[in-house]
This record gives C-alpha cells, structure tokens and sequence, in this order.
C-alpha cells in the first residue's frame, strides 16, 4: 500500500497496532521474519521511511522530530488509531522514545530489539574515544542524513517529558566480537533505558546478532506479544 509517496504494510487486526520502525539502512523488510506472526494476534504495521524502498527522499534535516511527525500523519492517513505498541530496531530505537516521550498517551507500550538509545554515544565516546564511536564515512546519502540528525534527536529527547509507565522490554543481542568495551557501554544503555520506566526490563537474548528479528523471531514475537497482552488488560481495567 502507498500514501504520497509511503509504502506501508498492515496485516492482521486487532488493537492495539502493532508498529514497526526499521533501523539505520532498512525499509520494512527487516521485519520479515515476525511480520506475519505478529499478524496474528494484532494489527501489524511496518513501512519505509523516506528515502528507503520506493519513499522519495524528504526535504529538510532528518531528526527523530521530522521522523515520529511523517510516522504519525502516516498512521493517521492509513486508519490506524493510538494507542500503538512500538517496536523499533537500532536506531529505530530513538525514533521510538522520542514518540513515547512526546505522545505518550500515543503509545500503549514497547518493544526495542537492540535498539540505540540516547545516551550510547556519550556512554561510547567515554568507554573508546570519538575515533572508536564515529559511524563510517562513506554511508548512503539517506543514512548520513539521519545519522548527522541523531545529536538533534539527542536534544529532543532531553528536552521531552519522561518515559511514560508502558510495559517496555529491551531485547539485546549477545556479542560475538567478544566482551568489547563498546558492547559494555551498550549494555549500560540498554539497562538503563529499561529501568526508565517503572514496566520497563531488560531481556538478553543468546546466539544472536544484531538482527535479532532474524536470529530469534521466537523471542521478539513472544516479547510483542507479552506487551501488547498486557496493553491490552491495562485498556481493559481502564474501561471498568
């Protein structure tokens, strides 16, 4: 399906939607591999940010401001209505905080697969020096422009409300590099982004890469579907 230029996916049905963000480098293929399951116990929505598949490129810098404001009007155009669980990869990850922060009557609660969060940087530089953290000089001109957009989505997170109290689970993958000092400040992020909330935890997932979607689509389904389960009985309570 497309809207102005958005291609998008939704299968299945059921509330609340289930939304996917795709990281650095990635349109909604990515979610392959637990798209359809996901399909089965809720709506499903994944689509290609601008730039990616068959999206032309958007005018104008791309911080997590620009991105949750094109995802937002998407959802709307496309019938979806919040509260949505968020699912995000990589540098999907800030994309997601950034909207649970800013919208957080918009989100029912959160999936992060390995996700990038705001403090890894500062966490990277001080573990391995700017050299060791500096993301590789010869990205896709869509890449680039999000990655010299992530210190404005930085600041934007700093600058928005908290964490709303949403069931959130961190997926993190394990390390074949080896125990590295950027993989401990990626922990730290990931545990401290986990305990920002009081519904938040981590979940470490073995055997696995980055791509934990494809490495374990067992684990990120399951860790999607306790989330929206649990979205689920918090609306119905609320109804009583």
């Amino acid at each position: 399906m497309a809207l102005t230029g958005f291609e998008f996916t939704v299968r299945g049905s059921g509330a609340p939607p289930v939304v996917f963000i795709s990281g650095l480098g990635d349109g909604r293929e990515a979610w392959a591999p637990v798209l359809d399951d996901v399909a089965g116990f809720a709506t499903a929505f994944a689509y290609d940010r601008a730039g990616y598949g068959h999206a032309p490129p958007a005018p104008g810098p791309r911080d997590g401001a620009a991105i949750v404001a094109e995802l937002r009007d998407l959802l709307r155009r496309a019938g979806l209505r919040p509260p949505y669980v968020l699912v995000a990869h990589s540098l999907g990850g800030l994309y997601a905080e950034l909207f649970a922060r800013r919208y957080p009557t918009e989100v029912a609660g959160a999936v992060l697969v390995d996700p990038r969060t705001h403090d890894f940087g500062a966490r990277c530089v001080a573990a391995a020096g700017a050299a060791a953290c500096a993301p590789p000089p010869d990205l896709p001109a869509r890449e680039r422009a999000e990655v010299e957009g992530e210190p404005a989505t930085v600041r934007e997170i700093a600058e928005a409300g908290p964490l709303p109290a949403i069931p959130l689970i961190v997926l993190t993958r394990s390390e074949a590099g080896g125990d590295t000092v950027i993989f401990r400040a990626w922990q730290a992020s990931h545990r401290a982004l986990a305990t920002a909330t009081p519904r938040g935890r981590e979940v470490f997932v073995p055997n696995t890469t980055h791509y934990i979607q494809r490495d374990a689509p067992a684990a990120v389904v399951a860790a999607i579907r306790e989330v929206v389960d649990s979205a689920r009985a918090a609306g119905a309570a609320a109804q009583r």
